[in-house]
Parts: C-alpha cells; sequence; structure tokens
C-alpha cells in the first residue's frame, strides 16, 4: 500500500476570487516545496484556479483545498465543497470539440487532458472532493511510478475514510 501523508496544506472558506488567486498562490507554493516538476506547476495552476472557481460558482460554503503526498511517487490536490452536485471527472469531453467562445464548459475537460486523467470525484460526508494527482520531479527508472488513476481513486477513498473517521472531513 502506497503511504499518503498529510503535508499540512489546507485552505479554508475559499471566497471570491481574491481568495482563488490567494488559494491558487499557497498551492502552487507547496508543490514546489514537494519537488512537483515546473511544467507541472503551470499546469497545476490552471487546474487549481478551475477547480476551486468551479466550487465557489456551482458549490456550497464551505470550499476548501487540501494537498497531500502519496507515496514517493506524487502529490494530490484536492478542492472540497458542501454542494450536492458530482461533476464528471475524469471528463469525457475533448477540450477539442468545446467551443472555444462558450464562456463555460473547460474546466473538467481540462483537468482531465493536464493530469493525464488521474483525476476523480469522490463523495465526503457532506459535499465532494474533486482532485487531481501530479507526478514528483526527479523520478529515476527505480523509483516508485505515479500510481494509475484508478488506483490513485483508492487512496483518495482511503484518506477521506480515515479524516471521516478522525472528525477532518
Amino acid at each position: 500500500m502506497t503511504d499518503a501523508r498529510f503535508t499540512g496544506a489546507q485552505w479554508r472558506s475559499v471566497e471570491g476570487s481574491r481568495d482563488v488567486s490567494r488559494v491558487r498562490h499557497g498551492v502552487l507554493q507547496r508543490l514546489h516545496q514537494l519537488h512537483v516538476a515546473g511544467g507541472d506547476l503551470d499546469d497545476a495552476e490552471l487546474m487549481v484556479g478551475e477547480l476551486v472557481a468551479n466550487a465557489v460558482r456551482h458549490g456550497a460554503d464551505p470550499v476548501g483545498v487540501v494537498v497531500w503526498l502519496a507515496g514517493a511517487a506524487c502529490a494530490v490536490v484536492e478542492v472540497r465543497d458542501a454542494g450536492r452536485g458530482m461533476p464528471e471527472l475524469p471528463s469525457v469531453k475533448d477540450p477539442a470539440e468545446i467551443d472555444p467562445l462558450s464562456e463555460g464548459g473547460w474546466g473538467l475537460a481540462l483537468v482531465t487532458r493536464l493530469s493525464r486523467g488521474r483525476c476523480g470525484v469522490e463523495v465526503l460526508p457532506v459535499g465532494k472532493s474533486v482532485w487531481f494527482a501530479l507526478p514528483l520531479a526527479g523520478k529515476t527508472a527505480g523509483s516508485s511510478p505515479i500510481p494509475p488513476s484508478e488506483a490513485m481513486a483508492v487512496l483518495v477513498k482511503e484518506r477521506i475514510r480515515a479524516e471521516t473517521a478522525h472528525g477532518r472531513v
């Protein structure tokens, strides 16, 4: 079993665009500290912005973000909100099929593509967690590869279950 460790990085009660920017910056700092590669940091900035904006726009308070390590191979970012809606992630939409002039509908397809399909949605006791995983930089051929999406979903579920048991969700 992969060790899933909490990194101590979490934000709660995200409200409005100023908070979205603050949280996005904080998540990027934490991912940099965890040694996520530079190109993946650029992708993370887009994904965090999309998911937090979606949670603020379509979810319900409280909205929060949690960053944690899944073993030695990857970092996981969860955006949590108390809303009932359950987005489909990984998205089945092909970004090439989305109207480039539309003002919405890009976010989940973008997250799916940038996370290489290592993303999903999990039910919380109240609301949901929308998550994605990114590999850590500098992994050699002998190091643990980032688990596939299905294995990551199991890790996220186990972490949520443990947090729920300890009253932290």
